[in-house]
């Protein structure tokens, strides 16, 4: 298309003349044969400038053959500008079929609904997908990039905040288990809180939760110990029980004295797998008569049991949130599954609970977590316990050493007597909340004093991102000054906390009560 003779002074070279017109400013042309006469330059120069059609046209008369070449490249520009506009039509429409494909409409209700809605897509690229094409490649790939990612995720989202500038930390040991100790500059209480992370079992670490512990001491005012416990599948159950209770047994016999913490007053928080793990820890305890009594245990969305997988917190996930990064069975059975060192191959029997043949061998303790005894609110129409499933023989016989071990299952621990004050959390889009109610339920049978606080619009992990979502920031501070007031910072104080939990317990009405009068009455 380029006239002999002519050529770009941009580059002067012919190949590239178009380029430098269609994104150029203006493209200068030169008779090829007047270069080497420069004094004979000034007459034979053309000038085409874009949108000033007049003005090129004019230029450019008085030289045939460029205004031929103008002629040719004007005709390229109109084909181009057609190509260009089918291209963005086509590109536009695959935007609009992957964004149709890719959005996840969150429920309602959920708190901090409009940040979410920016946050939970970002998860579901960096985390979920890859989790999804990485199982061809096997488990370790697997949780090689969960952890890279969900670590990075949380650091970046405490990032969004500066931190907390009042509290000091440094790592240490207790029996040999790493623990991260938090100490604010300003203390409340000589009490302290021990501090057990979620995951899953498999996933985080003290550093993953270290801007929620820092904020929690800065909060209650309070020495707090985030114990850094060993993860599946490198280490299987019981390994992260064995360590959290010889963290907190060293704490209690000897460990307090550096810290100078009174050790009756001590609390045990944790949640998600930690709340598991602080409830099956506070159990244990009893084992030891010597070791001073624990102050309260608090547990956040904790996992409980794994004998029913279709209680109604679980179908109500696949209902209303299914295919969101919310918390969703298939996870929470596949990372179970390596806390136990079994074959994640399992993971889809699991979920259809075809391991239910253990509750016709073992109905008493199913019937601790019989769907008869939750609130109204949380039942679904049409839905009972005996839902039909392929029954999995194997599966059962694998599963039934750890069901009901309360190592494993605290929920279905025989014993409940004798235990501290429990604050249990739950939330309402959450596949574990109704094991909380379980729990709760349980211990008030066994005369535990009980607090339970239900969050209608809250989610599972939701305290993870507390810096970001108001509804973790506002019950963050209502937890920490709930915690000062049954720890106490003397004994007045304690006093008191002692007969508000006395007067707001769960009562033995509680299933016909719903979240919100419960969570008002405490």
């Amino acid at each position: 298309m380029l006239i002999d003779g002519w050529l770009c002074t941009t580059c002067k070279w012919p190949e590239l003349c178009i380029k430098h017109f269609e994104f150029g400013c203006c493209l200068v042309l030169e008779r090829r044969d007047e270069l080497e006469n420069p004094t004979n330059l000034h007459y034979s120069i053309g000038i085409i400038r874009k949108h000033e059609d007049l003005e090129q046209r004019y230029c450019l008369l008085h030289d045939r053959q460029a205004y031929e070449f103008y002629e040719k490249f004007s005709s390229f520009r109109r084909l181009y500008d057609k190509m260009f506009s089918r291209r963005f039509a086509v590109v536009f429409s695959l935007t609009c079929l992957f964004a149709y494909w890719f959005y996840r409409p969150l429920p309602n209700r959920l708190a901090d609904r409009n940040v979410l809605q920016i946050i939970e897509p970002l998860i579901r690229i960096v985390y979920v997908f890859p989790i999804k094409i990485l199982s061809y490649a096997g488990s370790d790939w697997q949780i090689y990039w969960a952890r890279k990612s969900l670590h990075t995720l949380a650091r970046l989202s405490a990032w969004a905040h500066s931190m907390s500038s009042d509290v000091e930390s440094f790592d240490s040991q207790f029996d040999g288990v790493p623990v991260r100790i938090y100490i604010p500059k300003t203390l409340h209480s000589d009490g302290a809180l021990v501090f057990i992370h979620g995951g899953g079992f498999v996933l985080f670490d003290v550093e993953t939760y270290d801007a929620l512990t820092r904020d929690l001491a800065s909060e209650t005012g309070m020495v707090t110990v985030s114990i850094n416990y060993r993860l599946a599948p490198e280490n299987i159950f019981p390994a992260a029980v064995e360590d959290c209770e010889r963290a907190l047994v060293h704490f209690l016999r000897e460990g307090y004295q550096a810290l100078r913490v009174n050790p009756l007053k001590v609390a045990l928080i944790g949640d998600s797998a930690g709340g598991n793990l602080v409830a099956v820890t506070t159990q244990r305890l009893q084992r030891f008569p010597d070791l001073p009594s624990l102050k309260l245990q608090v547990l956040i969305y904790p996992f409980l049991q794994l004998l029913d997988l279709k209680t109604p917190s679980y179908r109500t996930a696949l209902n209303e949130y299914a295919g969101t990064a919310l918390l969703e069975p298939e996870s929470l059975a596949r990372y179970i599954l390596m806390y136990l060192g079994l074959d994640t191959k399992h993971t889809e029997a699991l979920l259809k609970n075809s391991h239910r043949s253990l509750v016709d061998r073992y109905g008493e303790q199913y019937g601790y977590i019989s769907h008869s005894h939750l609130p109204k609110s949380f039942a679904l129409e049409a839905f009972s316990n005996a839902e039909s499933c392929v029954q999995d023989e194997n599966l059962a016989a694998l599963m039934e050493p750890y069901i009901f071990d309360p190592n494993f299952s605290p929920l279905l621990s025989e014993n409940l007597t004798n235990l501290p004050p429990a604050l249990i959390v739950t939330c309402e889009y959450d596949i574990l909340r109704d094991e909380g109610f379980f729990y709760a339920k349980r211990l008030k049978e066994h005369n535990v004093d009980v607090f339970w606080w239900h969050l209608e619009d809250g989610f599972h992990g939701m305290f993870n991102m507390h810096r970001l979502l108001s509804l973790a920031r506002a019950q963050l501070t209502k937890m920490s000054a709930f915690i000062r007031a049954v720890i106490g910072n003397s004994k007045t104080e304690s006093e008191v906390a002692t007969i508000m939990m006395s007067r707001f317990t769960l009562t033995d009405q509680l299933h016909n009560k719903s979240p919100r009068q419960v969570e008002q009455k405490i």
